[in-house]
């Protein structure tokens, strides 16, 4: 069996090299996507204030069971 030539290894190496870049960059996509993703759908303002900005409270009668 002949040992891989010099080109066979720096073959390898250049696949290697590019497996490792294109995992990099989709890891970086998906890190930003996700920040992007929880910046728009969560907030750090406190419950009070968004009930006070945003909310209603509501009332309801307690109902007797026996009217």
């Amino acid at each position: 069996m002949n040992a891989p030539s010099e080109k066979y290894k720096r073959r390898i190496v250049e696949m290697f090299d590019s497996f490792c870049k294109t995992v990099s960059r989709n890891y970086s996509r998906n890190l930003k996507r996700a920040k992007q993703n929880h910046d728009q759908h969560f907030t750090q303002e406190p419950v009070e204030l968004l009930l006070e900005v945003r909310g209603e409270w509501d009332e309801y009668r307690r109902c007797d069971p026996r009217e």
